[in-house]
């Protein structure tokens, strides 16, 4: 983000802040000691923001901070003087507990709002078995895929 390196900004090294964010993680006690915790992913920072939570540091990756609110929180929170890391996409994975998306060789599924033909709907259920699909969703009130 634009304006890093102005002096009042307290950008922290990424390496020390890993190694404590390690040990949040990890040890219970440490956390107990210290009374803090580490959050991760947008909605629980959105959260913990709006909630008013005070944040000690922010760690984040200019490349997978991609939502506009959770960037504007950022830049709030620096100019307001929280010490911040930012780290390349690798580090910051490599503290990562969320779920990585994983590619699947079903990549491909179809969204059907209604089905007005059972023969069209076979048709449709045999070009995505042709086509290694991964399957259909229907998104109504049971928002079950098939």
């Amino acid at each position: 983000m634009k304006d890093e390196h102005r002096a009042d900004y307290r950008q922290l090294d990424v390496a020390p802040t890993l190694t404590r964010i390690r040990k949040l993680q990890s040890d219970r006690r440490y956390r107990d000691q210290h009374l803090l915790f580490f959050i991760e992913g947008v909605r629980n920072f959105v959260e913990a923001v709006d909630h008013r939570f005070p944040i000690e540091t922010l760690l984040y990756s200019e490349k997978l901070l991609t939502v506009p609110l959770a960037r504007k929180f950022v830049r709030q929170l620096k100019r307001a003087g929280v010490p911040f890391a930012r780290a390349s996409p690798e580090a910051f994975r490599s503290i990562s507990r969320a779920e990585q998306i994983q590619p699947h060789r079903f990549s491909c599924w179809k969204v059907l709002s209604q089905v007005q033909s059972l023969g069209n709907f076979r048709n449709t259920l045999a070009n995505l078995g042709c086509h290694r699909s991964g399957g259909i969703h229907s998104p109504g009130p049971s928002h079950r895929p098939i």
